[in-house]
C-alpha cells in the first residue's frame, strides 16, 4: 500500500496509507475522524443484480460517515 500511495502525483504528507485491524466500518469511520478526512474512498464489489445495491461495510460508511464518500465499483 505505501508503494502504492507513493505513487501519486500529490505534495508530500497529502498522502498515506494505514493497516488497521478491527471492525471494518468502525475503524475506518474512526481513522478518518481521527484524520479530519474530507473524502472516504471505499470499494463495492456487489456481482450480477446486486450491482444497484452497495455492500454492508460500504453502506454503513455511507450512512455514517461525517465526510463525504465515493464509492467505487469492480
Amino acid at each position: 500500500m505505501a508503494e502504492l500511495a507513493e505513487m501519486i502525483d500529490l505534495p508530500q504528507g497529502r498522502v498515506s496509507s494505514t493497516v488497521l485491524f478491527g471492525p471494518v466500518h468502525h475503524v475506518i469511520l474512526e481513522e478518518a475522524e481521527r484524520w479530519g478526512a474530507d473524502l472516504i474512498l471505499i470499494s463495492s464489489h456487489r456481482p450480477g443484480m446486486e450491482r444497484f445495491l452497495i455492500g454492508s461495510t460500504a453502506s454503513a460508511i455511507v450512512k455514517q460517515a461525517k465526510c463525504s464518500v465515493l464509492v467505487l465499483r469492480g
